[in-house]
């Protein structure tokens, strides 16, 4: 297993190399060990924090505990450090299922929890730990409800130029991981929709209408005709509770019902 080795600068470590790579872009910015990797702390979203620790666990061979997945917002690097330091976790499926078998036929560990290890090791190469729902919303008989809309809030869909409202839109230690999923997603054709509050950026959706790669669920979508895939919803901080979020929605699948699709996915 690899260990990342503790030193007194901390900064030069694999593990926030890895995270500078993932959530950050490769920027040089200044990691703090001990703050929660949340919005309290380094500002990571749930899709940053979990393409961060997915890719925490293939760089150092490990399985990390249901808890840190759970409760990743409030997670630190140091504890992530300490863990692979006090416990030594193995990663099962990192050792092959066929040497745990070979090992049944030792006598310095019982057969049961060989087996047992052997079964945990086969699961963990074929399944995730992760569990989402894949909900499809028929438009053709859905009966969109009727929004109240707040006053000045209008719709429209985003173009490149937008990415100077996004550079606002998230908190400043989301920022340059969020622009650069958002020029990624531009040129990848798929459809932002923004909702402007007077003059402001205040929510934003995402509908795909080809093939979408979920990077933190290993999950490709691949779309059939008249079928599109809605994700990354968000709402600005500070506008939370005034239906903003739900407004954009409702218009969302509006719009795809107008345009001819039958069919949206969504993956909670």
């Amino acid at each position: 297993m690899i260990v990342d080795p503790v030193n007194s600068d901390f900064e030069n470590s694999r593990i926030v190399a890895i995270l500078r790579e993932v959530a950050f872009g490769g920027g040089e910015r200044t990691v703090d060990p001990n703050s929660p990797l949340g919005r309290g702390g380094l500002g990571l979203d749930s899709l940053a924090l979990v393409e961060f620790l997915t890719a925490f666990e293939n760089e150092f061979d490990v399985d990390l505990p249901d808890e840190f997945w759970v409760k990743r917002e409030t997670i630190s690097l140091r504890r992530m450090h300490d863990l692979i330091e006090k416990d030594k976790v193995e990663v099962d499926s990192s050792v092959a299922s066929s040497e745990i078998l070979s090992e049944l036929s030792t006598e310095t560990e019982t057969k049961p929890a060989l087996l047992f290890r052997a079964l945990r090791a086969i699961g963990a190469s074929i399944f995730n730990k992760e569990f989402f729902h894949i909900y499809c919303l028929d438009l053709s008989q859905a009966k969109l409800p009727q929004i109240p809309l707040p006053q000045n809030l209008s719709f429209r869909v985003a173009e490149p130029s937008d990415r100077s409202a996004f550079e606002s839109y998230w908190p400043e230690k989301e920022r340059e991981y969020k622009s650069r999923r958002f020029t990624e997603r531009m040129e990848k054709r798929t459809t932002c929709y923004l909702a402007w509050l007077a003059d402001e950026l205040a929510s934003v959706a995402w509908v795909a209408v080809e093939t979408e790669y979920e990077p933190h669920l290993r999950l490709t979508m691949r779309l059939t005709e008249k079928a599109c895939y809605g994700f990354d919803l968000s709402e600005r901080i500070g506008f939370e509770g005034r239906g903003i979020g739900l407004a954009l929605l409702v218009e969302c699948l509006r719009l795809m019902k107008e345009n001819g699709f039958v069919y949206q996915y969504n993956i909670v």
